[in-house]
């Protein structure tokens, strides 16, 4: 289980509403969300951002308190369902990652992992890892500004609310969960826009 910041994951899920309020159009011009959605291919997500902004409507300041409480209660939950329980029965075997720790990890494991492979999986681990090393498209890399999106629309709008989304990510940094989880396995997040 992977945990990000936040203030991140707020930023990027409301580019990806605005995405969705925008489905309409994006659909128009044959680009479905399921496909932005799963595969994030970048060249179909370029596409769907630069459509998205040219029509893009800010949101209302009461529309995204509305969207960001429901939001954190999701995250809250999750953590309550998903990774407090990881870091209080260990036995579970679940792994909490931070975001940014996401490549190493992986490496770490399928490359703990390839002795038990087949042959061919072997090879495809063997490859992979060849390629990461040398690609730095294929490495993961985190934003390193929670309020820097891939649209210039949605950072702008970010930018206006940035309060917004800083008091949200602090109501759940400052949940008992997070707290719970946060001592349990995780170094704290002082991440801002």
């Amino acid at each position: 289980m992977f945990s990000r910041d936040p203030l991140f994951i707020l930023t990027s899920w409301f580019e990806l509403h605005q995405m969705q309020q925008h489905h309409e159009l994006l659909e128009a011009h044959g680009i479905s969300m399921k496909k932005v959605n799963l595969l994030h291919e970048s060249e179909v997500t370029r596409m769907a951002l630069r459509l998205m902004d040219g029509a893009y409507k800010p949101i209302a300041s009461d529309a995204l308190r509305t969207w960001l409480e429901q939001k954190s209660r999701y995250i809250e939950g999750f953590l309550r369902r998903w990774a407090y329980p990881a870091v209080e029965n260990p036995d579970l075997g679940w792994h909490l990652v931070h975001y940014e720790g996401i490549s190493a990890y992986l490496t770490e494991l399928v490359t703990s992992l390839r002795e038990r492979l087949s042959p061919e999986a072997q090879f495809n681990v063997d490859r992979f890892l060849q390629q990461s090393q040398g690609h730095v498209q294929l490495r993961f890399s985190p934003r390193s500004d929670p309020c820097q999106l891939k649209s210039h629309k949605v950072t702008e709008d970010v930018r206006q609310h940035a309060a917004l989304f800083q008091e949200a990510a602090q109501v759940i940094t400052a949940s008992s969960e997070y707290q719970a989880v946060l001592a349990g396995a995780l170094a704290p997040f002082d991440e801002g826009c």
